[in-house]
Protein backbone atom coordinates (compact mmCIF):
# COMPACT_ATOMS: atom_id res chain seq x y z
CA UNK A 1 0.00 0.00 0.00
CA UNK A 2 2.86 2.37 0.77
CA UNK A 3 4.19 1.93 -2.79
CA UNK A 4 0.79 2.92 -4.20
CA UNK A 5 1.21 6.40 -2.79
CA UNK A 6 -1.51 6.25 -0.13
CA UNK A 7 -4.40 6.73 -2.54
CA UNK A 8 -2.60 9.18 -4.83
CA UNK A 9 -0.60 8.39 -7.91
CA UNK A 10 0.96 4.93 -7.63
CA UNK A 11 4.74 4.90 -7.41
CA UNK A 12 5.27 2.27 -10.09
CA UNK A 13 9.06 2.53 -9.87
CA UNK A 14 8.92 1.62 -6.18
CA UNK A 15 6.58 -1.29 -6.93
CA UNK A 16 8.86 -2.62 -9.67
CA UNK A 17 11.91 -2.25 -7.44
CA UNK A 18 10.20 -4.09 -4.59
CA UNK A 19 9.13 -6.98 -6.84
CA UNK A 20 12.57 -7.15 -8.47
CA UNK A 21 14.36 -7.29 -5.12
CA UNK A 22 11.97 -9.95 -3.84
CA UNK A 23 12.39 -12.16 -6.91
CA UNK A 24 16.15 -11.85 -6.93
CA UNK A 25 16.31 -12.49 -3.19
CA UNK A 26 14.38 -15.75 -3.62
CA UNK A 27 16.60 -16.70 -6.55
CA UNK A 28 19.75 -16.02 -4.56
CA UNK A 29 18.57 -18.17 -1.64
CA UNK A 30 17.59 -21.04 -3.95
CA UNK A 31 20.92 -20.78 -5.77
CA UNK A 32 22.88 -20.86 -2.48
CA UNK A 33 20.88 -23.89 -1.30
CA UNK A 34 21.62 -25.74 -4.53
CA UNK A 35 25.35 -25.05 -4.24
CA UNK A 36 25.39 -26.18 -0.60
CA UNK A 37 23.59 -29.42 -1.59
CA UNK A 38 26.13 -29.99 -4.36
CA UNK A 39 28.99 -29.41 -1.91
CA UNK A 40 27.55 -32.01 0.48
CA UNK A 41 27.40 -34.59 -2.33
CA UNK A 42 30.95 -34.11 -3.59
CA UNK A 43 33.30 -36.92 -2.53
CA UNK A 44 36.25 -36.21 -0.26
CA UNK A 45 39.22 -36.57 -2.58
CA UNK A 46 42.62 -38.01 -1.74
CA UNK A 47 45.40 -35.44 -1.35
CA UNK A 48 46.82 -34.44 -4.73
CA UNK A 49 50.28 -33.95 -3.21
CA UNK A 50 50.83 -37.12 -1.16
CA UNK A 51 47.80 -39.31 -1.93
CA UNK A 52 46.72 -39.60 1.71
CA UNK A 53 43.09 -39.39 2.83
CA UNK A 54 41.90 -35.84 3.43
CA UNK A 55 39.62 -34.62 6.22
CA UNK A 56 36.53 -32.61 5.37
CA UNK A 57 35.46 -29.63 7.45
CA UNK A 58 32.19 -27.83 6.83
CA UNK A 59 31.01 -24.29 7.31
CA UNK A 60 33.45 -22.00 5.51
CA UNK A 61 31.48 -19.19 3.84
CA UNK A 62 32.13 -17.67 0.43
CA UNK A 63 30.07 -15.17 -1.50
CA UNK A 64 29.53 -16.08 -5.14
CA UNK A 65 28.34 -13.44 -7.61
CA UNK A 66 25.63 -14.79 -9.91
CA UNK A 67 22.90 -13.56 -12.26
CA UNK A 68 20.67 -13.41 -9.18
CA UNK A 69 23.05 -11.29 -7.13
CA UNK A 70 25.49 -12.26 -4.41
CA UNK A 71 24.87 -15.64 -2.77
CA UNK A 72 26.57 -16.54 0.52
CA UNK A 73 27.36 -20.26 0.47
CA UNK A 74 28.65 -22.46 3.30
CA UNK A 75 31.02 -24.98 1.80
CA UNK A 76 33.49 -27.56 3.00
CA UNK A 77 37.27 -27.46 3.07
CA UNK A 78 39.43 -30.58 2.76
CA UNK A 79 42.80 -30.74 4.50
CA UNK A 80 45.55 -33.34 4.56
CA UNK A 81 46.95 -34.26 7.96
CA UNK A 82 50.03 -35.71 6.37
CA UNK A 83 51.33 -32.83 4.24
CA UNK A 84 49.03 -29.93 5.19
CA UNK A 85 47.61 -29.44 1.71
CA UNK A 86 44.00 -28.46 1.22
CA UNK A 87 41.33 -27.07 -1.05
CA UNK A 88 37.60 -26.34 -1.37
CA UNK A 89 36.01 -29.17 -3.40
CA UNK A 90 33.04 -27.02 -4.46
CA UNK A 91 35.25 -24.22 -5.78
CA UNK A 92 37.31 -26.78 -7.70
CA UNK A 93 34.24 -28.58 -9.09
CA UNK A 94 32.78 -25.26 -10.29
CA UNK A 95 36.10 -24.07 -11.73
CA UNK A 96 36.05 -21.08 -9.38
CA UNK A 97 39.21 -21.51 -7.31
CA UNK A 98 40.51 -18.05 -6.50
CA UNK A 99 37.50 -16.19 -7.89
CA UNK A 100 33.88 -15.63 -6.99
CA UNK A 101 32.06 -14.57 -10.18
CA UNK A 102 29.91 -17.24 -11.80
CA UNK A 103 29.91 -17.38 -15.62
CA UNK A 104 26.45 -15.77 -15.75
CA UNK A 105 27.62 -12.81 -13.68
CA UNK A 106 30.72 -12.44 -15.85
CA UNK A 107 28.55 -12.55 -18.97
CA UNK A 108 26.21 -9.88 -17.60
CA UNK A 109 29.17 -7.68 -16.73
CA UNK A 110 30.67 -8.10 -20.22
CA UNK A 111 27.30 -7.24 -21.81
CA UNK A 112 26.99 -4.13 -19.64
CA UNK A 113 30.48 -2.99 -20.65
CA UNK A 114 29.64 -3.47 -24.35
CA UNK A 115 26.59 -1.23 -24.09
CA UNK A 116 28.37 1.49 -22.11
CA UNK A 117 29.12 4.55 -24.22
CA UNK A 118 32.78 5.30 -24.78
CA UNK A 119 34.14 7.67 -22.22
Amino acid sequence: KAELGGGGVPDLDAIETSVHEGLFGCGTKAFASMLEALDAELPTPPCETCGERMERRRGTAKTFDSRFGSARVLRSYCTCRSCGGGHFPLDRALGLEGKSAMPGAESMQADAEKTRPDQ
